[in-house]
């Protein structure tokens, strides 16, 4: 950022840690969202790089209090949820009851995500658990079916020794973060941001309310037509503005380059595992990530705050491979700061956010976006109608 407008981006090479300067008159930020190396197929490379170089820009983000849950089989990271429940897979507890019907009986287990990882997480709570994925009941037919439309995630079962059709697979809830409709960078109809020539497409934005959290055809023609747009008016910005020499950024970027190496330069410290670790053992407990009330969200936000202003320093690596991954590191914990931050300013139940101290939606008060940006030493926190 330069005068106030993006002007480029810094770039490392994953194999031989070299730096690169890239210049531009406009930047189109399209790097997915974050779900902390989150237990579902596919995920585990989405650290939040976008979201945070946006705020540390001074961008604003917004709907972070709507990060995501999805479910998946405890023992593999698979999909196909939607397909399985819709050929008549049942949620079960520990004592055999279809226990969604306790909660949404028009639908059982068919219910929503919003709804089902709340169930989950009661029926847990409540001594009821664990929770199953029962297959019995699916047609023959429809077991071909499924075997056909999600190929990967029945060998993945055949691989372990599973037979999903006559046996209850044990279940859980995924927590997917900025996933989908879980927010990010807001924009407006330009998919610009809040800083001019920076604009943001797909996941690394903030994903218009639809009404389906759908993860397949809804938000992938969302990625198609922002990635279009966001082109285009980048485009038009560029033909506006003059080129900046990269002389004019040395001190800046210097700066820059040694934040991004720093990790390679320590020669012991924490391990971005144990430190990523440490961030879902605070972010993702049931009672942090679902069954929310303020305290426990302050305990959360107090023990994520210590672990990003007393070890993020000290997270080292020992060769490129590992510097990647130690500055996916900052991405995280500024990640799930927001996602702390916006969930606790939000004193109501809406979509993904469930508190149990305010267990209504509240419509007169609150149909409102809670929306953040970069503040001295940590996040400000606001709602916009």
């Amino acid at each position: 950022i330069h005068e106030g407008r993006a002007v480029g981006a810094l770039g490392l090479h994953t194999q031989n840690a070299e730096v690169y300067l890239f210049m531009a008159r406009a930047v189109v930020m399209a790097a997915a969202g974050c779900s902390f190396k989150s237990f579902f197929i596919g995920h585990h490379n989405l650290t939040g790089e976008a979201h945070y170089m946006a705020f540390a820009a001074g961008a604003w983000l917004r709907n972070l209090d709507q990060a995501i849950s999805n479910t998946t089989a405890r023992e593999i990271d698979i999909h196909g949820l939607s397909h399985m429940v819709g050929s008549g897979g049942r949620f079960l507890n520990r004592q055999g009851e279809e226990f969604m019907l306790r909660y949404e009986p028009e639908v059982g287990s068919r219910a929503r995500l919003t709804k089902l990882v709340i169930g989950m997480a009661k029926e847990v709570e409540a001594g009821r658990g664990p929770i199953y994925m029962d297959l019995t009941g699916v047609s023959q037919d429809d077991q071909a079916m499924l075997r056909r439309i999600v190929p990967e995630s029945f060998r993945a079962f055949d691989r372990i020794g599973v037979n999903s059709i006559v046996q209850k697979i044990a279940w859980i809830p995924a927590f997917l973060g900025t996933m989908a409709d879980g927010g990010g960078i807001h924009i407006g109809t330009q998919c610009e941001s809040t800083i001019p020539g920076l604009y943001a497409a797909g996941d690394a934005s903030c994903c218009p309310e639809h009404g389906t959290w759908a993860i397949t055809g809804l938000n992938l023609t969302f990625c198609f037509v922002s990635g279009a747009r966001a082109g285009n008016y980048a485009a038009h910005f560029a033909e506006k503005v003059s080129e900046l020499k990269a002389s004019r950024l040395s001190e800046q970027v210097a700066a820059d380059v040694q934040e991004l190496l720093a990790p390679v330069k320590r020669p012991e410290g924490m391990s971005s595992d144990e430190f990523v670790y440490r961030i879902i053992e605070n972010l993702i407990p049931y009672k942090v990530a679902y069954l929310r009330t303020e305290a426990t969200l302050k305990d959360a936000l107090t023990r994520l705050q210590a672990l990003r202003q007393e070890h993020l320093h000290r997270v080292y690596a020992r060769d490129p491979h590992e510097l990647v991954k130690a500055n996916e590191c900052r991405g995280m914990i500024w990640v799930a700061e927001m996602i702390l931050q916006s969930v606790l300013f939000r004193r109501e139940s809406r979509g993904f956010v469930y508190r149990e101290d305010f267990p209504l939606t509240d419509n007169a008060n609150w149909l409102k976006w809670v929306m953040l940006c970069k503040a001295e030493g940590g996040v400000r926190v606001w709602a916009q109608d």
